[in-house]
């Protein structure tokens, strides 16, 4: 019976061992197209969790459809009103010409862009902010803040989700 047994938790162990295994297989290849899809300045970000600037954390269904969005050198950022219904309609879709400033990699294998995205919208004259967008080490989760702005309607909140290129999500 202790046999049995044994050879039971032998075989669970080695099961379980495999699926890590594969998990970071996967993970490692979601950042490698992540990572290729971002260089290739064409790529969405699907908004999972939404930070108001004040600093409180509002979650975001990602089924609203929150995303931010690069296609060569235009930035498209759309707010679901279901999710934000008190915004004015201005602040929930924006167009912005975008430039890639600079890339940097942390000793943990994150990846750090900073963008300047100048918004093209009527009534943003000379509205332009600089973002950082840190892609995480083995996976296409990002984290995407506000660095700093000039002018006005320039989206100042920061929001974490999941790269992938924008072809496969139109």
């Amino acid at each position: 019976m202790k046999r049995v047994f044994y050879l039971l938790s032998v075989l669970f162990l080695l099961l379980m061992s495999s699926c890590g295994t594969s998990n970071k297989a996967v993970d490692k290849t979601a950042h490698a197209v992540a990572l290729q899809a971002i260089e290739n300045r064409n790529f969405i970000v699907e908004i999972d969790e939404f930070y108001i600037s004040s600093g409180l954390r509002h979650g975001v269904r990602q089924t609203n459809g929150s995303y931010f969005q690069v296609k060569d050198s235009v930035a498209d950022y759309y707010l679901s009103s279901a999710t934000f219904p008190r915004m004015p309609l201005y602040r929930l879709k924006q167009k912005g010409s975008v430039r890639f400033l600079d890339k940097k990699t942390k000793k943990n294998g994150d990846v750090e862009y900073r963008i300047q995205v100048i918004i093209n919208e009527a009534g943003a004259r000379n509205s332009k902010a600089i973002y950082l967008l840190t892609l995480f080490a083995e996976s296409n989760s990002c984290y995407f803040q506000l660095d700093s702005k000039i002018g006005y309607n320039v989206i100042d909140e920061s929001f974490r989700g999941k790269v992938y290129p924008a072809d496969n999500k139109d």
